[in-house]
This record gives structure tokens, C-alpha cells and sequence, in this order.
């Protein structure tokens, strides 16, 4: 994918995308991009770890904070493995880096996926209202990266998988050991 060989559903979805942009939509689509930036979504992880640890939840709270920081490291080394070229409105909004995968997708996706396990296995949240809001806010942050011109639609896409995949392998290692004779709840009494 070097240079300008995108495919040709990229430039088609691109198309679509750039003639239905008003202003309204910008505002919103900016708002998302911005709640949605990596590290802003670290930084969620990382104090949502805190409380679920304070909580006695402490494998739960460390996929929680390392999940997202992997999908930061991830992200990074397929840009620059890639090389690909952000569409032409990237450098309107200062997205100098290259596109692939989309960062904002890839750390949103794994910072909600990883968030709405911690929060159904800790039993805060029922599982379809923390899926719901999961993938909502993935997909409006991705939308948002497309809307603004900032990624191709493919490099949303690898973002939500590369995220999403972290996170099942994050809940995935913690089950795993809990498996192998941990107890369910790794609380300790509060003295």
C-alpha cells in the first residue's frame, strides 16, 4: 500500500463521504475525533484501571490500562511498516503521519472493547448495554476519522480489527489465568 495504490472502495467511499459534509457534521465529527484521540482514551484506561484496582479487581485493571497502551505501540509500528498516504483533506486538519491503520479507531476500539469486559465481569454493567455502547463509540469515532477526510475507510476498518483483536486477547490472557486456579474475583478484604 505504498504511495497512492489505495483501493478503489476507499476512493469510492471517500467520494460519498466528501459530498454529503455540512458544517454541523463537522462539528460533531471534530468533537468525536478529539474525544476519541488516542491518548485521551489511555488516559480513560489507565484511571478506569485505578478504580477497578482500588476495587480489588487488579487482573481485570491491568488489561484494562495495558490493552490500550499495546494498541498505541501497534498502531504505530504498522504506520510505519505501511507507509500509507492519508487522503488529500488530512493535511487540512494537521494529520501529517501516515494513515494505516487509523490510530483513533484502533485505541478507541480496544479501550471500549477491553472497558465494556472490565465492566460486565465486574458485573457494573449488563453485557448488550456495554456492547451497545462499545461498538457506538467505535464506530462514531471511526466515521468521524472518514467524515474528516483524516483516513481512508479500509484504515478504519484495520483499526477496529487490530483494537478489537487486542482486547479479546487482553480478556482472553486474564481468563485464562483465573482458569488456571485463580479465584473468579481477585478481591482481598479492605483493612
Amino acid at each position: 500500500m505504498h504511495g497512492h495504490d489505495w483501493p478503489a472502495a476507499d476512493t469510492l467511499v471517500r467520494a460519498h463521504v466528501q459530498a454529503a459534509r455540512a458544517p454541523g457534521g463537522d462539528t460533531l465529527a471534530h468533537l468525536a475525533s478529539d474525544v476519541g484521540d488516542p491518548w485521551v482514551m489511555v488516559a480513560l484506561a489507565l484511571v478506569s484501571a485505578l478504580v477497578l484496582a482500588r476495587r480489588g479487581a487488579r487482573r481485570t485493571a491491568v488489561a484494562v490500562a495495558t490493552v490500550p497502551l499495546l494498541s498505541v505501540l501497534a498502531f504505530n509500528a504498522l504506520k510505519l511498516a505501511v507507509r500509507r498516504v492519508r487522503p488529500a483533506g488530512a493535511l487540512a486538519i494537521g494529520e501529517l503521519r501516515f494513515a494505516f491503520p487509523s490510530g483513533h479507531a484502533t485505541v478507541v476500539a480496544a479501550t471500549s472493547a477491553v472497558l465494556a469486559w472490565a465492566l460486565v465481569r465486574e458485573g457494573l454493567v449488563r453485557p448488550r448495554v456495554a456492547a451497545a455502547v462499545a461498538v457506538g463509540w467505535a464506530a462514531l469515532v471511526g466515521a468521524s476519522r472518514v467524515w474528516l477526510d483524516a483516513h481512508w475507510a479500509s484504515d478504519v476498518v484495520a483499526g477496529w480489527a487490530l483494537g478489537g483483536g487486542l482486547a479479546a486477547v487482553g480478556a482472553r490472557v486474564v481468563a485464562t489465568r483465573m482458569a488456571a486456579g485463580a479465584p473468579l474475583h481477585d478481591r482481598r478484604p479492605r483493612e
